[in-house]
């Protein structure tokens, strides 16, 4: 079983690095920043929230699930405005935990300090990855937005850190029943985000990672848990379960973008911000979500 669901998740990775291959060749930048925005608004859009809608199908109280997640959003948006460099940490903590949670939650039925520690660190690896190859990118970002900005020799002693403590829980962590699958599928993942991300920039390397390493895998995820099995019968039915929900995130994002468009730092502030709200009640219900039988 675990050997077909390893070899399902290599196909995952396989045929969008591929695409993203043939696309790189075939179409200019631009055409594939398009490509990459499309993506996230109904991909990427799409499995953050179809969190909330799959958790008031499942979960008997749901006027609690609704209250902890506009609570979540409230309390990240203000907070973000009075202590912006403080939840960018925090945001980084829980992005790089959420991100390394998808790599490890397939093969491991046991959520434990231990899975917590290792999730946090491949999460954290890849966005590392992703940085060091886009110093100027990244710092440039982080200036615009929070006047600060690191050496390049940091994100690398960083990424080596990172990546040595890794391999080394990887090593020594027992809490998967194939450690082995394991391994060799992060090792596998990490190669070829390694191709991706030295042909790619920030934007557009991070969108191939969201989509495609992330979204798709918590979607496959979210039917599976919800229906059994993957189906044509079952897409449709997620997709009529959650696009309402989806259609609303879309008209409210395109909202904010005309409410703050003559504003340039106000817009980044509050998309960041926004973001930030999302990203944290995003990983609360899909811990959540993991927990319903």
């Amino acid at each position: 079983m675990h050997r077909l669901m390893s070899r399902n998740l290599l196909l995952l990775k396989v045929i969008p690095f591929s695409f993203f291959i043939l696309t790189s060749f075939v179409f200019t930048g631009e055409v594939n920043s398009l490509i990459g925005l499309f993506l996230i608004l109904t991909i990427g859009v799409l499995h953050g929230c179809s969190d909330l809608s799959i958790m008031l199908k499942t979960k008997k109280k749901k006027l609690i699930t609704i209250s902890l997640y506009v609570a979540v959003v409230i309390f990240a948006l203000v907070s973000f405005f009075y202590f912006p460099k403080l939840l960018l940490v925090l945001f980084g903590i829980l992005s790089c935990y959420h991100f390394g949670e998808q790599h490890l939650f397939e093969f491991s039925k046991t959520k434990n300090l231990q899975f917590y520690i290792l999730s946090f660190f491949i999460g954290l690896s890849v966005l590392l990855l992703l940085f060091s190859f886009n110093i100027d990118e990244t710092n440039s970002a982080l200036s615009q937005l929070f006047d600060i900005q690191f050496q390049p020799i940091y994100f690398i002693y960083a990424l080596i850190f990172s990546y040595l403590t890794t391999g080394f829980l990887l090593l020594v962590i027992d809490n998967f029943p194939h450690q082995k699958i394991v391994n060799l599928y992060n090792i596998f993942s990490f190669l070829m985000l390694l191709a991706v991300f030295h042909f790619s920039n920030l934007v557009i390397g991070f969108t191939f990672y969201f989509v495609f390493y992330h979204s798709f895998p918590s979607i496959f995820f979210q039917m599976k848990k919800m229906y059994g099995k993957i189906s044509y019968q079952n897409i449709v039915k997620y997709l009529k379960q959650n696009i309402a929900l989806w259609a609303i995130t879309i008209a409210f994002s395109i909202a904010l973008y005309y409410f703050f468009y003559n504003s340039d730092k106000n817009f980044s502030y509050f998309v960041f911000g926004f973001l930030i709200a999302i990203a944290a009640s995003h990983t609360l219900l899909f811990h959540q979500f993991n927990k319903v039988d």
